[in-house]
């Protein structure tokens, strides 16, 4: 329960990241889409840093290949997530309500990834 409960705090990190990426790019001028594929990149590169150092305790095996690992553990989520948020972008909600609902719906497939990398 521990591990989940410190994952629910990686994700609100993750979270808070890509929020904040994503407001930014939108200032900047950035549409919807390509706001967010920056913001969703952002947001992996900082949850993968603390996950695998505080969620999973794998500090010692934080490098390029655990990354990508990371990385293609995070496509399901990711599917699940953009897919979302997609869908609530063409149906007319604002992007960073979107951005909510979507990162809430990816949580699970990437923890599941996550868990056996580390």
């Amino acid at each position: 329960m521990r591990r989940v409960a410190r994952f629910g705090l990686a994700g609100a990190i993750g979270f808070a990241v890509d929020f904040a990426v994503l407001a930014a790019a939108l200032a900047s001028g950035f549409g919807p889409y390509a706001g967010r594929a920056v913001s969703f990149f952002a947001a992996v590169a900082a949850t993968y840093l603390v996950n695998a150092r505080f969620t999973f305790g794998a500090g010692h095996r934080i490098g390029t290949r655990t990354f990508l690992l990371y990385l293609g553990a995070s496509m399901g989520g990711l599917t699940v997530n953009l897919g979302a948020y997609l869908l609530l972008i063409w149906a007319g909600a604002p992007a960073l309500a979107a951005l909510a609902i979507a990162s809430l719906c990816g949580m699970t497939l990437n923890y599941l990834g996550y868990a056996r990398i580390f």
